[in-house]
C-alpha cells in the first residue's frame, strides 16, 4: 500500500467529521470560516490586481 499511516489517519478523521460520528465542535466551524475568509481575500486580491493591470494598460 502506498499510503502512509498519517494519510490514513487524516482520512479516517475526515470521514468521522463528514459522517457526523464526532459532534460538530467550534474548532470545525472556525476552521471553515477561516477557509472562507482566505478564499474571499484571494478573490478580492485577484480583482484588485486585474483592476491595476487594466489601469496600467491605459
Amino acid at each position: 500500500m502506498p499510503y502512509s499511516s498519517s494519510m490514513l489517519r487524516t482520512a479516517s478523521r475526515l470521514n468521522g467529521r463528514v459522517s457526523g460520528t464526532r459532534p460538530r465542535s467550534s474548532e470545525d466551524a472556525s476552521s471553515a470560516s477561516v477557509f472562507a475568509h482566505l478564499l474571499l481575500i484571494r478573490l478580492i486580491g485577484m480583482s484588485v490586481h486585474a483592476t491595476f493591470r487594466a489601469i496600467n494598460m491605459v
